[in-house]
């Protein structure tokens, strides 16, 4: 796996520059007092390998005022990864970092702006050999960038102990601190050939979002045209061959219109006319008829459910009226008098008047509170089906009632028909037949538009029914994907517990006196002592001891933990300088069969004295990093 090796940082501006020492494999140290710049130096690092750091964001309240105030200025650093070298440039408050490799420039964006674009963190991951990662979190899609792997590398001074990780970088554009990013963030650091189960588990997320967005979208829209419609215009399938056969039948009524209008009127046309009419008079009568007994059928019907709800208002009334009297007298019980209500002894299958009982059938008699509570539940489920059958029955009597009043209109229509064909006579023109006909036609019109238009809803119903039942079928493709996936990953990941553990366990027990057991759990947080309370004092030593142990694992296995830390300040949080020292000592035990790099910024004799621990640079002045030039 790749060795990220910082060596060397230069800051320049028109006012301002700092160069620091060259920085070797093994133990770096910068040492000076509190407020000399030391926090600068390890945040111009971070700057360079394209994090976020608020004070030299010029939006932020509290400013960096030297470097936001300076002017052309930009950090340099110079990294090697696996002994391959790359010189690194980024202005301050620039979206760019600019990349020399082999005398060849390349120029790559910080923030992703498209998904397709490549930025700095993709170029960083590729080289240190980490497979790019996508989480999807709820709305928040995204690859892990390095500045979120840097979290667990970077020990910052500000950050809080208790959290392990440092700050989640808030800058306006997102927060990445949710559970699901740190715990990909340590298994991505700490994991083996994690890759496959994190690609499931972000088809699966992307799949159930589309499934439940096209399944929420087809719900509704079929819910809004059976309402609308009142009818269930997908179920019943395409019109075609209907509006196929009212097309047929407009044009052979326009061909009798025009038949008619060309023929000679004579008393045959005049008595076919008529007998035309009555025939439509009555199948318009019949219709009505039958539409009248519906409807009285309908009343009827409602009549009969609005006795039903108030029944079962009634007794869900009356059994609130027992739950409430049973909570204040407790009234109810087989060892209570009904008369006196005081409590007596009862013989086993007697009644407590002292006549025999069965004493199973006895005890039905009597109802918990629950059981009351559950009858009255019941009750108010029955109450609200009947109160939607009602609301239907409402439905089909405003329909019905309109359908009446059409077809009454309809037939008074052709008996004005009827009354005005001696007129035909006069003009010696069939008007009836063409009225008769043209009323037809626009019927026929009315049907075609109105089944067109059904057959347009019908055929969008079905293409949104078609993306839910395919995007169905990717989601559960998907999810047996994820958790074959999952059946695999569980085995790994316990084993992944259980090696840093048993090393922070190690470690942690040889550095705090009060440690008995010590441990991570499944989201890959300290247990200490099993999770009894142990004095805040000891929260820098547990966090401490966590990077080091990440930095460990990394030296004796194969994972993606570019063996590189960057400790600072560590004893500005609380700790006293014998456990500091003590701690900090855990370094000159680490593992020897890999290369690594540790940059530790800390105050004047607050370290151990080994040959381990190489002085790069010893601060003595206050905002000395930083210097002025003439």
């Amino acid at each position: 796996m790749g060795y990220l090796k910082i060596s060397k940082v230069i800051y320049s501006g028109e006012d301002y520059y700092y160069e620091s020492p060259i920085f070797d494999d093994g133990i770096n140290v910068i040492v000076g007092p509190n407020g000399s710049g030391k926090s600068t130096l390890i945040d111009l690092i971070c700057y360079g390998l394209g994090c976020y750091v608020e004070h030299f964001n010029l939006k932020n309240s509290k400013i960096h005022e030297v470097i936001c105030k300076d002017k052309n200025n930009y950090v340099n650093l110079w990294i090697d990864i696996d002994e391959n070298k790359y010189f690194l440039k980024r202005y301050i408050n620039s979206n760019y970092i600019f990349i020399t490799e082999n005398n060849e420039i390349e120029e790559f964006p910080i923030n992703r702006n498209d998904k397709q674009q490549k930025t700095f963190s993709d170029w960083l991951l590729k080289k240190l050999n980490i497979e790019p990662v996508e989480i999807y979190n709820n709305t928040f899609s995204g690859i892990i960038s390095f500045e979120e792997l840097f979290r667990l590398i970077h020990y910052e001074q500000k950050s809080n102990q208790a959290k392990i990780y440092k700050e989640a970088k808030v800058d306006g554009n997102y927060v990445s601190d949710s559970l699901v990013r740190r715990k990909a963030i340590f298994e991505i650091l700490m994991g083996n050939n994690l890759i496959n189960y994190y690609s499931s588990l972000n088809d699966y997320k992307i799949a159930e979002k589309k499934y439940l967005s096209d399944k929420g979208v087809f719900e509704v829209f079929h819910k809004s045209i059976k309402e609308l419609y009142n009818d269930d215009i997908i179920e019943h399938g395409s019109n075609k061959e209907k509006i196929k056969k009212i097309e047929q039948e407009i044009s052979k009524t326009q061909d009798e219109i025009d038949k008619i209008s060309e023929e000679e009127y004579t008393n045959d046309n005049f008595l076919d006319e008529l007998s035309k009419l009555k025939d439509e008079i009555t199948d318009i009568t019949f219709i009505l008829r039958d539409k009248k007994e519906y409807y009285k059928k309908v009343i009827l019907e409602l009549e009969k459910v609005n006795i039903l709800i108030k029944d079962k208002q009634i007794e869900i009334k009356q059994l609130r009226k027992i739950v409430f009297t049973h909570q204040e007298l407790n009234i109810f019980s087989p060892t209570t008098c009904p008369y006196c209500f005081n409590e007596v002894t009862r013989e086993k299958n007697h009644c407590v008047c002292g006549n025999e009982v069965n004493e199973d059938y006895f005890e039905k008699s009597f109802y918990s509170m629950e059981e009351y509570l559950s009858m009255i539940k019941q009750k108010i489920k029955s109450l609200n089906t009947l109160e939607d059958a009602r609301n239907e029955i409402l439905d089909d009597i405003k329909i019905s009632t309109k359908d009446i009043s059409d077809i009454g209109e309809k037939l008074k229509k052709k008996q004005r028909m009827i009354l005005n064909m001696k007129n035909d006579n006069k003009l010696n023109f069939n008007t009836t037949g063409i009225r008769r006909l043209s009323d037809r036609i626009v019927e026929l019109n009315s049907e075609f538009n109105s089944l067109n238009e059904k057959e347009n809803l019908y055929n969008k119903g079905i293409k949104l029914k078609s993306q839910m039942i395919s995007s169905k079928n990717n989601f559960d493709t998907a999810k047996t994907n994820l958790e074959t996936e999952e059946n695999d990953i569980e085995t790994k990941i316990s084993v992944m517990i259980k090696n840093f553990s048993k090393i922070y366990n190690i470690l942690m027990k040889e550095v705090v006196e009060d440690c008995k057991n010590a441990s991570i759990n499944l989201d890959y947080m300290p247990v200490i002592n099993d999770g009894v309370y142990i004095n805040a004092s000891v929260d820098v030593q547990i966090k401490l001891v966590y990077f080091i142990t990440l930095l460990w694992i990394s030296l004796e296995n194969d994972v993606n933990f570019p063996r590189i830390l960057i400790v600072d300040t560590p004893e500005s949080l609380g700790i006293d300088k014998a456990n500091l020292i003590n701690t900090l000592e855990l370094l000159t035990e680490l593992p020897n069969q890999k290369k690594y790099q540790i940059i530790l910024t800390t105050g004047i004799d607050k370290y151990p004295k080994s040959s381990k621990f190489i002085i790069k640079e010893e601060m003595t002045e206050k905002k000395e990093l930083l210097k002025k030039r003439n």
